[in-house]
């Protein structure tokens, strides 16, 4: 009768062990799943309609810094998301550099800082974007802070506490104007407004196009020279995470 109950016992805990290495692997597989890429694409719908909520859009930077090098950004994998926002007819409406760290979760939301001042309406005195497209490059930060000179555009956000800031317009080292250099690799999701509820998809790896680099930033520069204020998105400050984000379904 003992031997028989170690039996049981040893066979439990064989399973018990294969259940746990399952859904570890399960777990792992599903973190690995998600895509990261220095182009990223999703569309966004319904901003501006206030009874149908306030979508988000989450950017991480999934990988590592290097904590032996003696750049404080590179330390802690500072990337910039240079973000562009589209109308549904592919013109750029409005653009935008965030700096991302390794360990930090940057939330926008489409209606407050993605989609709030769009190029295309600052003469009317509207706002009308309410559906389109967002791109998102990873580039490389400027860290030639004296190329803004004595202030920084509102398109332009920066981590001043590691000297760095984020040009969608293209700045590398306030050497060379309206090119980007890719840098690390980002994540993000979107949710997306339909009817009575909120989905949610990850943003697609674009094919990677070193003319989006250029033809980008280029667009952007000529969308911000107007100097009217439209055309900027805006940044928020990124959170700290443990390393797992949640995510709704």
């Amino acid at each position: 009768m003992f031997l028989g109950k170690r039996v049981f016992g040893t066979s439990t805990a064989i399973l018990l062990a294969v259940a746990i290495a399952m859904f570890a692997w399960s777990s792992m597989a599903a973190a690995e799943s998600e895509e990261s890429g220095v182009e990223l694409q999703n569309y966004f719908s319904n901003a501006q309609i206030t009874v149908a909520g306030n979508a988000l859009v989450n950017i991480t930077a999934p990988f590592e810094g290097d904590a032996t090098a003696p750049n404080n950004a590179v330390k802690v994998g500072e990337t910039c998301a240079m973000i562009y926002v589209f109308d549904t007819s592919q013109a750029m409406e409005e653009c935008c550099g965030c700096p991302v760290t390794a360990d930090g979760l940057l939330t926008l939301s489409i209606t407050n800082n993605l989609a709030d001042f769009p190029v295309g309406d600052a003469a009317a005195g509207i706002n009308s974007l309410t559906d389109g497209s967002i791109r998102i490059l990873a580039s490389e930060p400027v860290t030639d802070l004296a190329y803004f000179g004595d202030s920084i555009p509102p398109w332009v956000n920066c981590d001043l506490s590691r000297s760095v800031c984020c040009d969608p317009a293209g700045s590398y080292n306030g050497f060379v104007r309206n090119v980007l250099d890719p840098y690390n690799e980002l994540t993000a999701w979107g949710q997306h407004i339909q009817d009575t509820q909120t989905t949610e998809t990850e943003f697609e790896v674009a094919p990677a196009d070193l003319s989006d680099f250029s033809g980008l930033p280029v667009a952007c520069a000529g969308l911000t020279s107007a100097g009217s204020g439209a055309g900027a998105c805006t940044c928020p400050i990124e959170t700290p995470t443990s390393g797992v984000i949640a995510k709704s379904k």
